[in-house]
């Protein structure tokens, strides 16, 4: 048995080994089932916080970008509150339409800077009674067009090059009104205009050589007749020569110029000509009978000759166009007359006429419905030439679509935008403030302006700015440390960054902002080192559960096998200093890793640079580490008291074998006294007959010598056994 002495203290340390691993027991219970629901204490219990109230919203949200830049200039510039801001857009925040239509313009535009700019210039447009009419009907007329376009892109642009070369050089808007009469006109507008591009073609003298070609028109009473008398003439100009060709018609001239008619004098002049000839001479003659002024005609008619014009490829396909091009229209002299204009144009800027036509292929192709677009530009045509103030408008809406990367969404928003300023001029003018102050601003906000900006923005808008991850839960709190909300508890908390971002947001005051735009999870553009990692957060949170949920299961079967030994005093050994080695090590793992954790989310944060702020839980790091300190201790006391009993036991038996070997001795001097006193006695018996024998030896040899002295007279008795008897009588 141990000492009396020694079994208070062993008591005394497993009494303290219980109470320290109750302690683990209980700190470990608290920090894994923390904030499983929102009451305090237990809320402030989680593995980390995740602060954004300093996000990068211009990084998370680009969308929102220009928004931004625009509301906090006017924050760092006119010391408005954020208050004051958004009362101001408040009244086109209240209509999704409206507000739609102005975060799609300030979204996709790649130039805020020229997008203010336009808008401004626009609203003065739009906030005139008389202008705001008109300006509204070429915004609907523009917008048939795109209605009618198959390729929205191409049309945009094409509209926006055919209007701006119109601006650049009045004086060509009366051929462009001219050439859309003549398509609007035309039976197949994209053909007819496609073959004014092949008489533009021309080089500058060719278009001069075939300018008498369209006097001949202007001569005849025929324009049909002489545009196949022309096409007969040039097809067989090679069949006579122009030497030949100049004589006829001298010929013909001189007999006209007597009173002859043309016919007489073809058939006075038939026995000269050949039969390769005949067909353009009576071609000639057809021209002559369409005239109107026989002489000009002829006259016309040798100019051409002598420049080879009835001879040349050019000239044969320039007819070929302008046939078409006739055939095609409803009006003849009109045609006649358009081709006549755009030639005197394109000879003297041939540059602004192709790509003038130009862009009116590209509308044409990129059109379902070409009578439409055709109406649709003269329309626009005559809008603004009507108004200068639509002409001076003009070039602002297409700054402010050539600025967008979604020009066909601007153009559409801001249709939606002019029907609601029409009707609420005074919210409008409100929200023209803001564009106003950014404009005049002489600083513009920076992004690292915009960051310190973001807590007050986000407290506007009541978005959560802390997330307090749990391993069960997660809990919002705002940046007054107030809890908002929890999640129910669930197996394992995750750790996904975007959606937690997302629903914050979709659960504020910002929510009419992100459904304006229809922005989802995936819009955030969340990408980097975390994003990357965050399949590693859930296998940790587990393990740190698992390491958790063994620490508690083991220090709860130790303290029951520490009571055991407090009421039956015996050592369990090896499995004691196990069982608290485990928790020990089961609670410093379980620290380690969340430490380990929250080192990761930390890094990506910081390399990411969203502006997302994580820390870990102090709280719940305090539990955990508090709890392995404990169950170090109680580790060490428990590997103590064992190695101290065994250390005690073994003195102990030492003690008791000690003892053992002394009675052994003192038995062994007992039994060898005893043998040696028996041993004596029987010494002494056997001296003691040994003497009685001497004696009785003695004795006889006195008798026997007396006998012998006195043989004369004495005798020997013997007995029976043949022993000598010591005779009766004594010897003398």
């Amino acid at each position: 048995m141990l000492s009396h002495n020694s079994r208070p203290f062993n008591v005394l340390l497993i009494l303290i080994s219980i109470v320290l691993l109750f302690a683990t027991f209980i700190l470990t219970i608290v920090g894994t089932a923390g904030s499983t629901s929102n009451y305090n204490p237990i809320n402030r219990i989680y593995l980390g916080d995740a602060d954004i109230s300093h996000i990068n919203v211009t990084k998370v949200l680009p969308q929102f970008d220009s928004t931004l830049k625009i509301l906090g200039t006017n924050m760092l510039n006119q010391s408005n509150t954020v208050e004051s801001i958004f009362h101001s857009i408040s009244g086109i925040a209240s209509n999704e339409s409206s507000l739609a239509a102005l975060l799609q313009i300030l979204s996709t535009t790649e130039n805020t800077d020229a997008t203010v700019d336009s808008m401004l210039d626009l609203s003065k447009l739009l906030l005139d009674d008389s202008s705001s009419q008109m300006a509204t009907a070429m915004l609907a007329q523009i917008n048939q067009l795109f209605d009618a376009s198959s390729n929205d892109t191409m049309t945009l642009l094409s509209l926006e090059t055919l209007i701006g070369l119109e601006l650049q050089n009045n004086s060509n808007s009366n051929v462009t009104a001219m050439t859309l009469n003549l398509l609007n006109g035309s039976s197949n507008p994209l053909d007819s205009v496609k073959n004014l591009e092949t008489l533009n073609d021309l080089s500058t003298d060719d278009k001069e050589n075939l300018v008498p070609v369209f006097e001949l028109f202007q001569n005849t009473n025929n324009a049909t007749g002489l545009m196949a008398s022309l096409a007969t003439v040039m097809s067989n100009g090679e069949s006579i020569s122009g030497s030949r060709a100049t004589l006829l018609l001298t010929a013909l001239q001189s007999q006209l110029a007597s009173g002859a008619n043309v016919s007489s004098v073809i058939s006075s002049l038939s026995g000269l000509i050949t039969s390769d000839e005949r067909p353009v001479v009576n071609a000639i003659a057809d021209i002559l009978e369409y005239s109107t002024d026989t002489n000009t005609t002829l006259s016309i008619l040798e100019e051409l000759v002598s420049n080879n014009v009835t001879s040349s490829e050019y000239a044969r396909t320039a007819l070929t166009s302008l046939a078409s091009i006739v055939a095609d229209s409803s009006n003849t002299t009109n045609a006649l007359m358009t081709v006549s204009e755009l030639s005197n144009a394109s000879i003297s800027n041939s540059t602004l006429t192709t790509m003038q036509l130009a862009s009116l292929t590209s509308l044409l192709e990129s059109s379902n419905d070409e009578g439409t677009t055709i109406s649709v530009l003269s329309n626009l045509q005559n809008a603004m030439t009507s108004s200068s103030t639509i002409v001076e408008s003009v070039p602002s809406l297409f700054t402010l679509l050539s600025s967008s990367s979604d020009p066909m969404g601007t153009y559409r928003a801001l249709v939606v935008i002019v029907g609601w300023a029409h009707d609420n001029p005074s919210e409008f003018q409100s929200t023209l403030t803001l564009l106003e102050n950014y404009k005049n601003a002489p600083n513009k906000v920076t992004s690292e302006q915009l960051i310190e900006m973001s807590p007050d923005l986000l407290e506007f808008l009541n978005v959560a700015t802390s997330y307090r991850i749990a391993i069960f839960n997660l809990c919002k709190a705002n940046a007054n440390n107030e809890i908002l909300s929890c999640s129910k508890p669930h197996a394992v908390q995750n750790l996904d960054i975007r959606a937690i971002i997302y629903e914050s947001l979709e659960d504020s005051d910002f929510k009419p902002f992100m459904d304006a735009l229809d922005i989802q999870a995936d819009d955030l553009h969340l990408e980097g080192k975390l994003l990357h990692r965050e399949h590693e957060y859930v296998s940790a949170v587990r393990a740190i559960l698992a390491l958790n949920l063994l620490t508690i299961i083991f220090s709860f079967f130790l303290i029951v096998v520490l009571i055991i030994l407090l009421f039956k005093f015996r050592i369990i050994g090896i499995i004691s200093v196990v069982m608290a080695f485990c928790v020990a090590l089961f609670s410093i793992l379980s620290g380690i890793i969340t430490a380990v954790i929250a080192e990761v989310i930390k890094s990506g944060t910081y390399e990411d640079n969203y502006g997302v702020v994580y820390k870990s839980g102090q709280n719940y790091m305090g539990l955990i580490w508090s709890g392995f300190a404990f169950a170090f201790i109680s580790f060490f006391l428990i590997v103590w008291y064992v190695v101290r009993y065994r250390k005690m036991l073994k003195a102990e038996r030492e003690e008791q074998e000690k003892g053992n070997y002394y009675n052994d001795v003192v038995d062994d001097v007992s039994s060898t006294e005893l043998d040696a006193n028996a041993a004596m006695d029987t010494s002494d018996t056997i001296s003691s007959v040994e003497r009685q024998k001497n004696s009785a030896a003695i004795t006889t040899t006195n008798g026997n010598s007396n006998e012998k002295m006195n043989s004369e007279s004495n005798y020997v008795i013997s007995d029976s056994s043949g022993e000598d008897q010591v005779p009766n009588g004594n010897i003398v």
